[in-house]
């Protein structure tokens, strides 16, 4: 999760929820629970208060619906824990608010590959910005490439592209080589079946080289479809050519563990073009397929009688 990820979460937390208030002065019980159990659940996944949120999440208070509950001898534990919880998603909301930039509609966020090799991680960093460029730094698109932030832990790369309609067209290749990639797991799959049938040389050949067609053919229909909608009008050969080497590329670093999102501040019309990496997998083509041709009428059997 990346640091922009965490603050977004915690600007959704009423923190004044998480300080539990007695049933009355000298009462034991606690109350507003609901509203308590609602935003400490926001918190699973943010790091700096987890310890305490495990902790608070396997007492008593989750095992009831109840707004008003008393959960015995540690009450006193509940309520310091939970006051800690709010006091460190406060400090901590201040402290990133203080050092994360604001959220850019023309930005994306990538996830490179994961790795320990310098070298490698550099590759990677210039690899994806070549395949960004040449989709997007022409007139048409009026995009650039600028380095807006750079987080450690996992690496996650935030890129200022220039134009919302450069966050969709990079949003549609990381889609399209979504596509391509599950292509080529098909492919795959099937060499392997074919592997292991007892079949002649030539013909096992054949079945590679028709497999190997069959993606192109694949990578071809997606950059096209890309073409279409964002080059409309335009005849630009060179510019295709360049579409397919960004699918590929996408396509290729996706298998590595890269991810690209669009920025927190994206258009909904931008952002809805970008594949879900948690559903990789089940990705589908956005190509309009043909309807099937009607079937011909059944021709009647001059036996018949007319009725």
């Amino acid at each position: 999760m990346t640091l922009s990820d965490t603050l977004r979460i915690l600007d959704q937390v009423d923190t004044s929820a998480l300080i539990i208030k007695r049933s009355d002065q000298n009462g034991n019980a606690m109350v507003n629970l609901q509203a308590f159990r609602r935003e400490l659940k926001k918190l699973t996944s943010v790091s700096g208060v987890a310890v305490e949120v495990e902790w608070l999440m396997r007492t008593s208070l989750f095992q009831t619906d109840s707004d008003i509950y008393d959960p015995g001898n540690v009450r006193d534990d509940i309520r310091d824990r939970a006051l800690k919880v709010s006091i460190g998603v406060n400090t901590l909301r201040n402290a990133l608010r203080a050092i994360v930039p604001k959220p850019d509609e023309t930005a994306i966020r990538i996830l490179l590959p994961d790795t320990n090799d310098l070298r490698t991680l550099i590759n990677f960093q210039s690899t994806i910005s070549t395949a960004i460029e040449q989709a997007i730094l022409n007139e048409t698109i009026g995009g650039k490439l600028v380095i807006k932030a750079w987080e450690n832990g996992s690496f996650w790369l935030e890129l200022i592209v220039g134009t919302t309609n450069a966050v969709a067209l990079i949003g549609a290749i990381a889609w399209a080589a979504a596509v391509v990639r599950k292509k080529w797991a098909e492919g795959t799959l099937f060499i392997q079946v074919a592997r292991g049938l007892e079949i002649k040389n030539n013909t096992y050949e054949a079945l590679e080289e028709a497999t190997k067609r069959a993606s192109e053919m694949v990578v071809d229909a997606e950059a096209n479809a890309i073409f279409d909608k964002y080059f409309s009008g335009q005849e630009n050969h060179e510019q295709i050519a360049r579409l397919k080497h960004s699918i590929v590329t996408f396509a290729e670093l996706m298998n590595k563990g890269m991810e690209v999102h669009p920025s927190l501040m994206t258009p909904e019309t931008a952002e809805n073009v970008f594949p879900d990496f948690a559903k990789l997998n089940s990705v589908e083509s956005k190509i309009p397929r043909l309807p099937n041709p009607p079937k011909p009428d059944k021709p009647k059997d001059p036996t018949e009688t007319a009725t």
